[in-house]
């Protein structure tokens, strides 16, 4: 049962994350004025993800 609050925890932290990561881009434009922009960003961020929340 251990496993499982481990991976439950991970989860909600990781969709945390993600969440504020798209209240940072919409408040900042990158879904309306920077659109362009926008897959950069979030690239940038999925490498942030990748190692810190592993």
């Amino acid at each position: 049962m251990k496993k499982f609050a481990i991976e439950i925890k991970w989860g909600i932290l990781f969709s945390v994350a993600t969440l504020v990561w798209m209240i940072i881009e919409n408040s900042i434009g990158l879904h309306d004025v920077y659109i362009g922009k926008q897959a950069r960003y979030t690239n940038l961020f999925g490498i942030v993800k990748a190692f810190f929340l592993e």
